[in-house]
């Protein structure tokens, strides 16, 4: 054991490689309070789980009960019936007679048909109604019935088929015949007492563009089928499907068109009759090609995905959801032929063991049963939950003492999500996740994992969905309600001239306590502008130029719903809207207001951000500023979020310096934040950017100035610099209210880092595991240190290698730049690490680098056991790393970065230490016979 020599050398100047950095966005969840939308709060698995298939043989029975799912839909009904009792399409069976009183149905179910089976502009309309009622009141038995009767499955798009052109060519005649017969069997069932239970939908559109031809396909397909059919129709069915073609691009439903097109049907809904007629997804799913032929697991789990993705979107319309199916089949043995080289059908749960073979001799689930698997134990009653970020799907329900809470990422890329719980959760025994990534070149990924503790936050990949099942020591008692209600308008399809102001009425609207937003539908050319000007009685509110999903650059139009958030303090009970684009050209398909209001204002007690104080020494990110509100944990001069990012508060939140920030800043505004402080002396490091001189920072804590920072000009917003203040005293104590006030605003911060006096200083370097060769530690300034050392490694159940440390206590963390490492072996080490004790076969956890710069992360988790790791290689080849690793009780979470400032986490990894572990860098050469040299700067024990 040696103690750390002092040396001043020179280190070459290396330069740094900036990369992108994942921005954190919260999910806030508080299973306190019930969240109802409409009056609607009890999950119905029912409308949701469901198989496009009837009640099936055994085995699918058998899935019935394990995965708690239920029959959708199928292809039978009164015309295929009498089409196989007659063998001519428009003769139907006599009337015969059947039982009494109202038909029970069979719940959730659809029964559909193919349009060739049921219709010729030339046959008798009302007689094909008569012979509907017939059939359902007294050809089936009682209960046989389904629930809902879809007379066609999408039947415009077969308008211009060859069997219909011989009595009628004109495709536009032909669909609106097919409107009228939709129309004509609503109305027959609807005067029918005995089928009171059935429900008429249609018409089953099966690419819904509404926006094409400058909305004519809306005009002339749609609207048409409301016009004709609609007073007689229970709920309007519609097919929604992601294509994604691998050798192209995608082009998506799921995100923001599906939301324009779902919103633009509940708009004209509530303009003809006052009321929003539900909806009836009966297919849902995704539409993979350019894969190879036959079977393919990697082309079959596309689908799970964009499932996932839009059901998402039909859970938040539960109070106006008829049913959804995802268009997941049964076996379908009618698709196993010769003609077919007996493949499977491409949407089947369950495929033959022996593929391409005439007889199947056995059954396995594919990988479409991944849909069920991510949310079979899904039930109870909604939960508040809130997204700062669209791209960032949620969802929660409570049920008991179990608290599910679902995901999914509709970006492109990776998010870092915090996950935050308003409410104090009533102990935790368990947390099970569920993790799919579904990827189009690569097989997908499905986890299934338990661990003790809340995960503080998740990092999803793009298109990921996530399912975290929390079970308590005791049940969540409600102690408040979030209840969600829509607005409509008496206007919809508004065309876009330049600088022409819309307006819109809300009346009778609930005010209060809560959440609001404006979702507004648009359809315009991608050139035109999606940020309108926006008053909400005559206040502007901010147009955020984000959406839900992708840009949607390789549709001819942007056809979307961005939601734009509207303070609640703006809202009365009867508003007006308008809304003004810069620029010519489409429409504004719809506005509808959505409230979101408390029946009880909740406390402003103040409390820290993610329910745990910030830590001196340590960093405390600018927006994650106490829970509060107004006046107790900040002060702004206005009620709303300017960015519209991160979190709902009326904090101005807005992208930069690769993260999000506070700005908007003005003069006499404040924040606070929550801190446990390590009594000492500190440099104190804000991040900031001003365009301006003389603007300033005071910092207090519990009253005690701290200091003034006195800002230079940055020259643009968008430029940041680190300004300190040296030396300051400060006393130490839990529970202390740092203040920062900004007395002439005018500025961007985006951090400020607490560092002690002396944190860069370890103080014993020591080969661990006696290495063949002796290593030592040169400390040359305050936070740089050289390492050389050789061993074997660190692996295995002994490890080998030099070490520089302290003892510590209680929660810390490690953060180094490595500038320089030899490359002795491609495995050679060097990082940060915490260790147990100096014993070769010690517990330990460390965020190391290799030579070619890869980082990954590394652990022993019990005395002499095997050593594991993430199981990754991360970061890439061409960039400098720095390595933090975070100590909290017994969690370890490691991060990597490339500028010190943008932190990539790795993962949380839970070991159980000594109240003093040693903490420090490490190096191995990985080559027992030979050193290996590393150079570490930036080096911090806090």
């Amino acid at each position: 054991m040696n103690m750390i020599s002092q040396l001043r050398c020179y280190i070459p100047a290396l330069a740094l490689i900036s990369t992108l950095s994942l921005t954190a966005q919260t999910i806030t969840i508080d299973p306190q309070t019930q969240r109802f939308i409409g009056s609607v709060s009890d999950l119905d698995r029912g409308k949701y789980f469901t198989l496009h298939s009837g009640t099936g043989d055994a085995d699918i029975q058998q899935f019935y009960a394990d995965y708690n799912a239920f029959e959708g839909r199928g292809f039978w009904g009164p015309f295929s019936y009498a089409n196989q009792q007659t063998g001519v399409v428009g003769q139907y069976p006599g009337p015969i007679s059947g039982s009494s009183g109202v038909r029970s149905v069979r719940s959730n179910y659809v029964a559909t048909e193919h349009p060739s089976n049921v219709i010729r502009y030339n046959l008798d309309t009302n007689a094909a109604a008569d012979w509907v009622v017939e059939y359902y009141k007294d050809y089936v038995s009682n209960g046989s019935a389904p629930e809902f009767f879809e007379p066609m499955n999408e039947p415009f798009v077969h308008a211009g088929d060859a069997v219909f052109q011989a009595q009628q060519p004109d495709a536009a005649l032909m669909r609106t015949r097919m409107a009228e017969w939709f129309g004509a069997i609503g109305q027959k069932v609807d005067q029918t007492p005995e089928l009171a239970n059935m429900k008429i939908i249609g018409y089953s559109s099966a690419w819904p563009s509404m926006e094409l031809w400058d909305f004519g396909h809306w005009n002339s397909r749609q609207k048409m089928f409301m016009d004709v059919a609609g007073a007689h129709m229970d709920a309007f069915s519609t097919h929604l499907y992601d294509g994604v073609n691998v050798t192209g691009q995608s082009s998506e439903r799921s995100g923001s068109n599906s939301e324009a097109i779902l919103d633009i049907i509940e708009a004209y809904s509530f303009i003809k009759w006052g009321v929003v007629k539900s909806h009836a997804i009966t297919e849902h799913g995704g539409i993979a090609s350019g894969y190879p032929a036959g079977w393919n697991d990697l082309e079959a789990v596309q689908s799970v995905s964009s499932s996932n993705k839009l059901i998402f979107n039909l859970l938040d319309r539960a109070d106006r959801m008829a049913i959804s199916i995802p268009f997941i089949t049964d076996k379908s043995t009618w698709h196993i032929t010769a003609a077919n080289n007996y493949e499977p059908y491409g949407a089947v749960l369950m495929r033959p063991t022996n593929l391409g073979q005439p007889n199947p001799t056995g059954w396995v689930y594919t990988p479409k049963i991944l849909f069920y698997e991510m949310w079979k134990d899904v039930k109870g009653k909604r939960v508040y939950i809130h997204s700062t970020h669209p791209d960032i799907q949620s969802h929660a329900f409570a049920d008991g003492n179990k608290l599910y809470v679902a995901l999914n990422n509709l970006d492109d890329v990776s998010q870092f999500v915090n996950l935050d719980f308003a409410s104090t959760l009533p102990g935790i025994q368990n947390v099970r996740i569920k993790r799919l990534k579904v990827y189009e070149d690569t097989p997908h990924e499905f986890t299934d994992t338990n661990q003790s503790s809340a995960p503080g936050s998740i990092t999803m990949v793009a298109d990921e969905t996530v399912v975290l099942e929390y079970t308590f020591q005791s049940t969540p008692q409600f102690s408040n309600n979030f209840r969600s209600q829509n607005y409509y308008t008496n206007k919809y399809l508004q065309a876009i001239s330049a600088n022409n102001t819309i307006s819109f009425t809300f009346n009778g609207v609930q005010t209060g306590t809560g959440l609001a937003k404006l979702k507004m539908g648009i359809g315009r050319k991608h050139d035109k502008s999606k940020q309108p000007i926006v008053t909400v009685n005559g206040t502007t509110v901010v147009v955020p130029n984000n959406w839900k999903g992708y840009d949607q650059a390789n549709r001819s139009d942007f056809f979307g719903v961005i939601d734009i958030p509207v303070p609640m303090s703006l809202l009365q009970s009867n508003n007006t809207v308008t809304v003004q684009f810069p620029d010519s050209g489409g429409h504004l398909s719809s506005l509808i207001l959505e409230v979101g209001k408390y029946d009880f204002t909740p406390a402003a007690n103040q409390t820290p951000y993610g329910g745990v104080a910030h830590q001196i020494p340590g960093t405390i990110e600018g927006k994650n500023f106490d829970l509060g509100g107004q006046g107790v944990a900040y002060h702004d001069t206005h009620s709303w979020n300017n960015g519209g990012l991160y979190r709902s508060e009326g904090v101005d939140l807005g992208s930069g310096d690769g993260d999000v920030v506070v700005g908007w800043t003005a003069g006499g505004e404040w924040l606070e934040y929550t801190v446990n402080a390590n009594p000492g002396v500190y440099d104190i490091e804000a991040r900031i950017s001003a365009p301006s001189n003389n603007r300033t920072i005071i910092a207090t804590l519990d009253g005690k100035l701290l200091g003034t920072f006195t800002l230079p000009n940055t020259g643009a917003w968008h430029t940041y610099q680190t300004i300190s203040l040296q030396g300051v005293p400060i006393d130490g104590g839990n529970n202390q209210v740092l203040r920062l006030e900004f007395p002439s605003g005018g500025l961007n911060l985006r951090s400020l880092t607490f560092i002690a006096t002396g944190a860069g200083t370890l103080t014993t370097s020591e080969d661990i595991g006696s290495p063949a060769i002796a290593g030592n530690a040169i400390q040359d300034g305050a936070d740089t240190y050289t390492l050389t050392g050789s061993g074997s490694d660190i692996w295995g159940t002994w490890d080998r290698f030099q070490y520089a440390y302290k003892n510590v206590s209680g929660d810390h963390e490690l953060i180094t730049r490595v500038d320089f490492l030899e490359n002795t072996n491609t495995w050679a080490k060097a990082g940060v690490m915490f260790r147990d004790s100096s014993a070769g076969n010690s517990k330990f956890v460390m965020v190391m680098v290799r030579p070619d710069k890869q980082v990954t992360m590394q652990w022993r988790d019990s005395t002499g056991g095997s050593a594991a790791w993430n199981s990754a290689l991360l970061g890439g080849t061409t960039s400098i790393k720095w390595l933090r690793l975070v100590k909290s009780g017994n969690n370890f979470t490691g991060y990597y970065s490339t500028d010190g400032v943008n932190w990539t986490t790795i993962l949380t990894k839970s070991v159980t230490m000594t109240n003093s572990p040693l903490a420090g860098l490490c190096l191995t050469s990985h080559n027992n016979g030979t050193l290996s040299t590393a150079v570490f700067s930036n080096m911090r024990v806090w």
